[in-house]
């Protein structure tokens, strides 16, 4: 699956920037991570894209950003996009305990591909990233779901558990849930509905 994911993220490179750009509606989440992180912090975005919007406003509001994301093509863009962020290629699922050091995690959009046999491990990786008081902000699917579908012209695969079990999983490996919503917003011409959830290190 991870290799799936990588070869259509390489593909979609220019395309999933120029729909990613003129998206907003994450801000209001951004916001709600950035008013509890310390300034000037050390954050580190899990399957950072093209580096817009997330990495780009994090930057923007005096935060050091890390990036990291499976896809070279995606990487090269977050590069040229945020060159004041640091991005490396990286498989989330190779990560290992104590690797990173950072106030928060971001995840939007990425946790669900990989696949969620391995969501517990990985939560329990991410957890170890930041220290107590620490947060996590991440998106997954509003229902329990797996399979491939086109995204972008390119195919896809997505794999994710339901709102109640994502939660337990984020709760079990040491976080507390501040807040979970259910959101829905346009992606090209598509209207998704995500779970995001804020959650702070315990």
């Amino acid at each position: 699956m991870n290799d799936f994911v990588r070869q259509a993220y390489d593909a979609i490179g220019d395309a999933y920037l120029e729909v990613r750009r003129g998206n907003t509606h994450d801000v209001p989440h951004l916001e709600a991570l950035t008013r509890r992180v310390r300034p000037g912090g050390r954050i580190l975005d899990v399957g950072c894209g093209p580096g817009i919007p997330i990495a780009s406003y994090l930057v923007d509001a005096g935060f050091q950003v890390l990036g990291i994301d499976i896809s070279r093509e995606q990487v090269r863009l977050a590069r040229e996009n945020v060159p004041n962020g640091e991005f490396t290629v990286r498989d989330m699922s190779k990560l290992t305990a104590g690797e990173f050091e950072v106030d928060a995690v971001v995840a939007f959009y990425s946790l669900f591909h990989t696949p969620r046999d391995d969501h517990p491990a990985l939560l329990s990786v991410l957890r170890t990233f930041v220290h107590r008081g620490g947060w996590l902000l991440c998106t997954s699917g509003s229902t329990e779901w797996e399979g491939e579908e086109p995204f972008l012209g390119t195919p896809m695969r997505w794999s994710h558990h339901g709102p109640e079990e994502w939660i337990r999983l984020i709760e079990a490996t040491g976080f507390r849930t501040e807040s979970a919503r259910l959101v829905e917003h346009r992606f090209d011409d598509t209207l998704e509905h995500h779970l995001v959830v804020l959650a702070e290190a315990c």
